[in-house]
């Protein structure tokens, strides 16, 4: 299959995004829109068909094409993206936000990647993961280094059909989102703060999360805890990594 992803559309999800693998080379998978959605193909961002109340259907391959609920002659990558911010998906029963790329392949069995806003990735993987008992300087200091993590994973979106396996990394979409109040408010609290140089996912790990509460009970706050962890590094406001360092105190510049 080549890339569908490689070239930019106008209807990309709101903010960065990363690419979350869902089901690979099965036979076939139901997919429901509930909400506003718009159909285009992947590869060409050509209007295919829409929505205002919703649809559900079984998704599949076919010699001639696509099939969800309607055929979709000579085309073999598609991209259903929502048009309200209400809009959610549900595949096969789990909900997530942000766009469903469907791709068919050999035997006409489909490949479906979640492209979702890194901000909604971090709340559901993070809701999952993360110890209530995290001191609230501990946690930024998490959330920060995991954004950083995320897009670090999306370096190679030119060669690579998806960035992560949800499977790999427990990510349950947008259903396990509200399970913890404290991560949601930490992450919009430093909404695009990442670290200048990028992280690997390796590198926080059971014992990094471990030494940063210790950091943390020890007086430390987020940017600090950062430094020491990682001192060729430092925190930016924003995903552009063109602002001045910044503290988890700190103010970060508005946004349009």
């Amino acid at each position: 299959m080549t890339n569908p992803l490689n070239r930019q559309s106008s209807h990309a999800a709101k903010g960065p995004s990363i690419r979350v693998l869902l089901k690979k080379n099965v036979n076939s998978a139901y997919l429901e829109a509930k909400g506003e959605y718009r159909v285009v193909a992947a590869r060409t961002g050509s209007y295919l068909s829409s929505g205002i109340s919703g649809k559900r259907f079984i998704i599949h391959g076919m010699k001639e094409g696509l099939r969800w609920g309607e055929e979709y002659p000579d085309i073999y990558q598609i991209k259903v993206f929502p048009t309200s911010d209400e809009t959610t998906f549900f595949l096969d029963g789990i909900q997530y936000r942000g766009a469903m790329v469907i791709m068919q392949g050999e035997d006409t069995r489909v490949t479906i990647v979640n492209e979702v806003p890194i901000e909604d990735y971090l709340r559901s993987t993070l809701a999952i993961d993360v110890s209530a008992s995290l001191s609230k300087e501990a946690l930024a200091a998490l959330v920060i280094t995991a954004r950083t993590v995320a897009f670090t994973m999306t370096n190679d979106r030119f060669a690579n059909l998806w960035d992560v396996s949800g499977e790999e990394i427990h990510y349950f979409g947008e259903g396990v989102c509200l399970q913890d109040r404290c991560v949601e408010q930490t992450i919009a609290d430093t909404k695009y703060m990442v670290l200048q140089k990028g992280v690997e996912a390796s590198e926080i790990g059971k014992h990094f999360i471990e030494r940063i509460q210790e950091l943390s009970l020890r007086g430390l706050n987020a940017n600090e805890i950062i430094r020491r962890e990682f001192p060729h590094t430092k925190i930016v406001s924003d995903y552009t990594h063109s602002t001045s360092r910044i503290g988890i105190s700190a103010t970060p510049k508005p946004r349009a």
